[in-house]
């Protein structure tokens, strides 16, 4: 007897029906990690990305469908470059950064770095600053309205472990800032980072190790140093740990690679190391203005080193936050 052959649709398939059919009743709710609701930037095996979008491209299926439409009318139908494409799908649909549990309620805890950021488990495939320039040159008549924001915006570096697309000869301020024990320098506008390689921190991948400590939850210590000239305080609790009495302190080398800019030292300074308000004449707090504004900066940069993407819809204090006895950082 012949036997009948079963038709198997490939999972990824699958899960784009299913999303489908959420997106017509639940457009509004969906988060987390999904299949790339964008034809053009699916490929087998990496074909996940997240929402909401980690370049605030798109907060819902429908919001990135819109931003879709328009870099498909600015580049012609992504013809009019040959990385057009790869560009997009690389903003549009970024690698999703994490492949555990979804994290999408809003905190209630100010200043909780855990709960603000979305850790990566993987690498992000980011374009560099020249190739977005260039595709602006080739393809736009016109690159104001925020496209030369956008370039500048991301990083720059002949390295595609940094970004795809960059320039291979340009001389930069890396020449003059090398990073130490195989970190890859890049550099965004005047800015110079490192990446550094597993097993080295700090700027400039000099640090061997982290200095994190913990404490008893509800002790006060003092925050690093180098937040002082940022913070309005110099104190903190540290970060709660789950289920325990214990608080961490975090080590400053664990976040100084990325602290290059004044407005991204005080928005990370707060986040991991909140005020302690035992006998606090002013209570201070994170608020959404200050984590958008560093994200519109930093994003791209904070995707080329691995870091963790600002979700910056989840913290729970904006404007008016005085009327709580809070003020905005």
């Amino acid at each position: 007897m012949e036997q009948q052959k079963v038709h198997r649709f490939p999972s990824c398939f699958i899960s784009i029906i299913a999303q489908i059919f959420l997106f017509h009743f639940l457009s509004r709710t969906i988060s987390g990690c999904l299949i790339s609701p964008l034809e053009l930037c699916r490929s087998p095996g990496a074909c996940q990305t997240f929402l909401p979008n980690r370049y605030d491209k798109g907060a819902t299926l429908s919001g990135l469908k819109r931003q879709y439409r328009f870099f498909n009318m600015m580049l012609a139908n992504f013809t009019c470059h040959p990385q057009a494409r790869d560009f997009m799908c690389s903003i549009l649909s970024p690698s999703c950064p994490e492949s555990t549990a979804e994290r999408t309620q809003r905190i209630s805890e100010t200043n909780y770095a855990f709960d603000v950021m979305i850790f990566p488990t993987s690498a992000t495939n980011v374009p560099c600053s020249s190739l977005c320039t260039e595709i602006g040159a080739v393809c736009l008549s016109d690159t104001s309205g925020g496209w030369t924001e956008l370039c500048q915006s991301m990083p720059e570096s002949p390295s595609s472990e940094i970004c795809f697309g960059g320039n291979k000869t340009a001389v930069s301020q890396c020449e003059l800032s090398p990073c130490y024990n195989g970190g890859t320098c890049f550099t965004q506008g005047s800015e110079s980072y490192c990446k550094c390689p597993r097993g080295y921190f700090g700027k400039v991948c000099n640090k061997t190790s982290l200095s994190g400590t913990n404490i008893t939850r509800g002790e006060c210590v003092s925050v690093p140093e180098q937040c002082l000239s940022v913070l309005p305080y110099n104190t903190t609790r540290g970060l709660n740990l789950n289920d325990t009495s214990l608080a961490y302190i975090a080590p400053w080398e664990s976040i100084a690679t990325v602290v290059q800019k004044d407005m991204t030292k005080r928005l990370f300074c707060a986040l991991f190391y909140p005020q302690c308000k035992d006998n606090a004449n002013q209570v201070y707090t994170v608020c959404r203005d200050l984590c958008k504004r560093t994200k519109n900066k930093v994003e791209f940069v904070l995707a080329a080193l691995g870091f963790p993407s600002l979700q910056c819809d989840r913290v729970p204090y904006d404007a008016g936050v005085e009327r709580n006895g809070l003020t905005c950082i």
